[in-house]
């Protein structure tokens, strides 16, 4: 403790808070971002659909997936993912997709990279890093 009342931290804490910051805040973003894809998916109009082209999106190494797939009205649908993956989906491949019943050109592929599964254990990760950084600061524990 400082006269003023402050506390003097070390430098690992410094760089522990620095870190639960870091891991925190993404955290938080991405665990909101997978509540809303799981809340779409609750909502939204499940279909078998099938791959039918992958896409080699510009800039980046990953290819889209393009999916047929047909609505309740029995609409057939060709639709391009918006997520690219690394490798690309087997052509002829059979994927749950769950659609936007007001704007089925909006879909979610359900596979772990699309489902917010991946951004769920991404966050997990961070929060247990953040919990770990954060003990550091709290406990005192000096390295």
């Amino acid at each position: 403790m400082t006269s003023g009342g402050g506390m003097i931290m070390s430098d690992a804490q410094v760089v522990a808070m620095a870190f639960s910051i870091i891991t925190g805040v993404p955290a938080l973003i991405l665990t909101l971002i997978n509540i809303i894809i799981k809340l779409r998916k609750k909502r939204w109009v499940w279909a078998e659909g099938e791959i039918i082209r992958n896409n080699h999106v510009s800039g980046q190494r990953g290819f889209a997936p393009t999916i047929q797939f047909s609505t309740d009205s029995n609409q057939t649908l060709e639709v391009t993912s918006r997520v690219s993956l690394q490798p690309a989906f087997r052509v002829g491949r059979k994927v749950d997709v769950y659609y936007n019943p007001k704007n089925p050109q909006k879909i979610v592929i359900d596979h772990f990279i699309f489902n917010g599964n991946l951004l769920l254990l991404i966050a997990s990760i961070m929060i247990s890093l953040y919990i770990f950084f954060f003990s550091v600061i709290y406990f005192n524990i000096a390295f």
